[in-house]
């Protein structure tokens, strides 16, 4: 008997939960970057360092 091949579900799911994963994380790190420039040019403009 050969072995069947694993399910694509099975080796998909880790992967997914991983791209899933790593979004959420591009995405917090986007909104940190935005609100760092953001924060940045304001307190440029209002002439504080």
């Amino acid at each position: 008997m050969s072995p069947r091949p694993p399910r694509p579900q099975r080796t998909l799911r880790p992967l997914a939960d991983f791209f899933l994963l790593l979004d959420r994380t591009t995405l917090m790190l986007a909104l940190h970057a935005l609100a760092y420039h953001f924060n940045l040019h304001h307190l440029n403009l209002t002439g504080f360092r």
